[in-house]
């Protein structure tokens, strides 16, 4: 009974390792950390999810000022929403955090910018 439970927990830390080197999610999904450039050479900051096939896939976008990584330390709408073909953006606003440039809330134009 105790070479099973060690081969077991064997397998999890093997899984647990496997997905910190390689950014894949034990549900066949991948997870990036990526710099997203914009028009004016500023580059976002985000996490995305993504099914680990190949082929397009509808897109989510989550933006936010007050950080992906707390959301992402969390959330698990990220991880069904990739598991049922989504692909899913964790984006930190320009100006915060991962983001480069300036924080300017009231503008529109460049929100649309990111999509």
């Amino acid at each position: 009974m105790n070479k099973i439970k060690t081969i077991f927990l064997s397998l999890i830390f093997i899984c647990f390792i496997s997905t910190l080197v390689f950014g894949q999610h034990a549900l066949n999904i991948l997870r990036e950390e990526v710099m997203i450039p914009m028009r004016d050479k500023v580059k976002l900051g985000a996490i995305v999810y993504r099914p680990e096939q190949p082929g397009k896939f509808p897109a989510l976008v989550y933006r936010t000022p007050y950080g992906v990584d707390d959301y992402d330390s969390y959330a698990e709408f990220p991880l069904k929403a990739a598991k049922q073909g989504y692909v899913v953006f964790l984006v930190d606003v320009r100006g915060r955090l991962r983001s480069e440039g300036d924080l300017k809330p009231i503008e529109m134009k460049r929100k649309m910018a990111t999509i």
